[in-house]
């Protein structure tokens, strides 16, 4: 979305959101974790026309888009719903681009000016905005978790991210975290195995994570399948992770998981990357 609405503000197309049936809402879509920002709209016609490109990995650096058909006859759909120029499969190759890394932005209205990292930074701040009910279930999880002032964050991403990427060792997080000699380390993960054997592998840790004991791996598949009231838990949950993350001394993350990405530009002072040197969001669209 930060880069949609990048693209646009650059182009000067208007940005409109859709969210009314978002996987990870329940009701209103982003309004039911945060504010409005922008123009929105519910019209029916985009839960089945407007789409984001499906891909399929071919080869390092290679995506075959699927989907002709539907870009097409979404032309003649658009006529119904003026002045809807382009939908989301429309511009995707033209935001989700490398391209869009050697560019200077300067929308002074927003307070932006300068290049693409500061102004992807600028659009999380004016974004990102928890809702009132939203603050208080945080907090209420947070509580769950009592950390002390200094700590160390990570992100270990399990489950079926290993049909796009290899995991990352457990070792090559141990020997990062072990160079800053903090002792207190809060781990963001969906695999409760991942805890249980950073405790036998390092005792002298004191672990914390908001982790189910039951949680074995992310499926997306089966988080689709869950309620309204599960997803929203798990949603929250997340939340409550980023922003324990965020008040940590530093955070390890890793260029090829949405969380770690998030991190270098929702606190891009603290994150660090486990597989590269310069920051996680930029070096995830270098790898496009």
């Amino acid at each position: 979305m930060i880069l949609a609405m990048l693209y646009c503000l650059k182009n000067k197309i208007r940005f409109v959101l859709y969210s009314k049936d978002a996987n990870f809402g329940y009701k209103d879509g982003w309004n039911d974790f945060f504010e409005s920002f922008c123009e929105s709209t519910t019209c029916f016609i985009h839960h089945r026309f407007n789409v984001r490109w499906f891909t399929t990995r071919t080869g390092q650096n290679q995506w075959r888009p699927k989907g002709t058909f539907m870009q097409i006859f979404t032309k003649f759909i658009k006529l119904f719903i003026p002045p809807s120029r382009y939908f989301t499969q429309d511009l995707w190759h033209n935001f989700v681009n490398r391209n869009m890394l050697e560019q200077e932005y300067d929308i002074p209205e927003l307070g932006i000016k300068g290049n693409f990292l500061h102004a992807c930074i600028r659009l999380v701040e004016l974004t990102w905005r928890y809702n009132a009910s939203t603050k208080a279930e945080i907090e209420k999880i947070m509580k769950r978790c009592p950390l002390p002032d200094k700590y160390v964050s990570c992100h270990i991403r399990r489950g079926d991210k290993i049909t796009e990427w290899d995991y990352i060792p457990l070792e090559k997080y141990i020997a990062y975290i072990e160079q800053y000699k903090i002792s207190d380390i809060y781990i963001l993960t969906d695999d409760y195995t991942v805890y249980e054997t950073l405790q036998e592998e390092k005792p002298e840790w004191n672990i914390y994570t908001l982790c189910n004991k039951s949680d074995r791996g992310y499926e997306h598949s089966n988080f689709g399948r869950n309620n309204a009231e599960e997803k929203r838990k798990r949603i929250l949950a997340l939340f409550a992770s980023i922003e324990i993350m965020n008040k940590s001394a530093l955070f390890v993350g890793t260029k090829t998981a949405n969380p770690s990405v998030f991190m270098s530009i929702y606190n891009p002072k603290i994150s660090k990357g486990i597989d590269c040197d310069g920051n996680l969001f930029v070096e995830a669209i270098k790898s496009l």
